[in-house]
């Protein structure tokens, strides 16, 4: 949630998940360091990790969007619309939702051949852009940051525009 004062907005939780970036950042850094330093096949475990991390980042994304949603007049479907575009008029937040939710809920829907139809939105809204199942948001991560060194801190001012996309809005309400 944030607040306007005077012009100003006023949002602490943006300040914590930038926070949580720098974390999630230097835990990248590691592993890909880690990738870097030696020879490291797939068996290792170690793309699985940075996938975690970055399933983990997605989370936290959300968690941002629903906090700074409470309180406000504005459907999320409409909020979720708003702000910078990736691709094809989809947009950044739609797709960190989709992202987010595909961390949360893959594991259930693993060997099944008929899904929910917001499971499958969700598959195809992800695959789109990451092309693969395997490491499928490290994939769209990648895509993000224009395939630069893995890290969430480069999607802060990009969140920031939807977040005053938001203020805008509640304005006109």
């Amino acid at each position: 949630m944030f607040l306007k004062s005077s012009g100003d907005i006023i949002d602490l939780n943006f300040s914590i998940l930038s926070e949580t970036f720098e974390l999630l950042d230097a835990k990248l850094a590691q592993i890909s360091e880690e990738v870097a330093d030696s020879f490291v096949d797939e068996s290792s475990g170690i793309y699985d990790r940075a996938e975690h991390f970055v399933g983990l980042g997605f989370a936290v994304m959300q968690q941002y969007l629903v906090d700074t949603l409470l309180l406000k007049n504005v459907d999320k479907s409409v909020a979720y619309s708003l702000g910078p575009k990736v691709i094809d008029n989809v947009s950044l937040i739609s797709l960190v939702n989709a992202s987010a939710n595909w961390w949360k809920h893959e594991a259930e829907w693993f060997g099944k051949n008929e899904l929910p139809k917001q499971a499958e939105s969700t598959l195809k809204r992800v695959l789109n852009i990451s092309g693969s199942h395997d490491y499928a948001l490290t994939n769209v991560l990648a895509f993000l940051i224009d395939d630069k060194k893995l890290a969430f801190s480069p999607l802060l001012p990009r969140i920031m525009e939807w977040r005053n996309c938001i203020a805008n809005l509640e304005e006109q309400v």
